[in-house]
């Protein structure tokens, strides 16, 4: 049993959640969809194995064992961890336009269904203001109500269009 996500990645290499939202819910993609946006296995952690809990085990062990098992392929990968120099490891990442790290104690064990204070993740935010520009009526469920508002920041040539944005009203 493996802790894991399926991550969809950009023409830069980088996770995208906007794109693996494509394929949320597809039971049965189509040619082009898979190859517009194709999907991994990321896996981070091993918790049984053969029959055998790890859950007691330390990181390090589980690693271990993870890193033991070769997986890696077209569609999964076990990704590398660094031992010491999260900052320089954070900074490294956000250079890269990646989305953070997640630090664990190395002698941490693993605690299904719960947010372990072993665990923490750090994420990048990146922050900017935008101007309300209007608002786009909603469908389905929220017809006859704002669906999501249009967005503009401030370019070279004046307000630009930056996107929509759910309004959660």
């Amino acid at each position: 049993m493996l802790d894991a996500e399926i991550i969809a990645f950009n023409a830069e290499g980088r996770s995208d959640f906007g794109m693996l939202q494509a394929r949320m819910h597809v039971g049965k993609p189509g040619t082009a969809l898979l190859r517009t946006t194709p999907v991994q296995l990321t896996v981070f952690d091993v918790l049984h194995l053969e029959g055998q809990s790890l859950l007691d085990k330390t990181y390090d062990e589980r690693r271990e064992i993870l890193e033991g098992l070769g997986l890696q392929g077209d569609h999964w990968s076990v990704p590398p961890a660094f031992v010491g120099g999260g900052q320089a490891l954070l900074d490294a990442t956000r250079e890269q336009g990646l989305e953070g790290i997640l630090a664990k104690r190395r002698n941490a064990r693993y605690l299904p269904g719960k947010r372990s204070d072993s665990w923490l993740k750090v994420k990048h935010i990146r922050r900017t203001s935008a101007v309300i520009a209007g608002w786009k009526p909603g469908e389905g469920g929220r017809a006859g109500r704002i669906g999501s508002l249009l967005l503009g920041v401030q370019g070279p040539n004046g307000l630009e269009y930056a996107g929509h944005v759910g309004t959660g009203f």
